[in-house]
């Protein structure tokens, strides 16, 4: 007599008390079956003695179900799975990340960073650079920061009034000069001292192209 549905042996002529215990989670055992079958990928079985294949359950998206899963798999960090029944969830795309566990998209990498493929965070844009654009795909995609400007976790900052930066590639606000005494800008950014200005009743002296 063949083993029921839920149930399997591996000999011929069992009868129903010989037939091994039930079929374990992940698997399914059809009536007669001389050994388990798995849950096929993109499917789980969480309880035993399932009796056919109809019975694994489909994988729900944001989680993944390798061949004979027992339970779903939550997609990690920098992968997702969009739709159910999926085998293995997909990295994501160079100019996106995705920070949490389960999901089903990934997001736009922020402006200021840039995000490799599978990034489960944006990386910030590298010291004297910076972005003001989404989706940067890697960090050869920032700007080098401009003169008239310091940058800083791939943000751009002015130089304030005052003061003036000739320089590109600059990382931190020591960069903006202060104009001489008696002097000051008109506008934050300026990048040259020629931009800084005397005050009324004052005048400057030039020697070998400075103040």
């Amino acid at each position: 007599e063949d083993c029921p549905a839920g149930r399997y042996g591996n000999e011929p002529g069992l009868a129903d008390k010989n037939c091994s215990a039930e079929c374990e989670r992940g698997y399914y055992c059809e009536a007669g079956a001389a050994e388990p079958l798995p849950c096929r990928l993109g499917r789980f079985g969480n309880e035993s003695g399932l009796e056919s294949e109809t019975w694994c359950l489909p994988c729900p998206s944001g989680s993944s179900c390798a061949t004979g899963s027992s339970e779903p798999a939550s997609c990690a960090p920098g992968s997702v799975a969009p739709n159910g029944s999926m085998g293995t969830c997909l990295r994501c795309e160079a100019g996106s990340y995705q920070s949490g566990e389960g999901s089903t998209a990934c997001e736009t990498c922020r402006s200021s960073s840039w995000c490799a493929e599978g990034s489960s965070a944006p990386t910030p844009c590298g010291r004297g650079n910076y972005s003001n654009q989404l989706g940067l795909r890697s960090a050869d995609e920032c700007l080098r920061c401009p003169k008239g400007s310091w940058c800083s976790a791939g943000k751009q900052v002015p130089c304030g009034l005052g003061t003036y930066n000739d320089e590109t590639g600059a990382d931190d606000q020591s960069y903006c000069k202060y104009c001489p005494p008696r002097s000051f800008t008109r506008y934050e950014s300026t990048t040259s001292i020629a931009d800084c200005i005397c005050e009324e009743g004052h005048y400057a002296l030039w020697r070998n192209a400075t103040l």
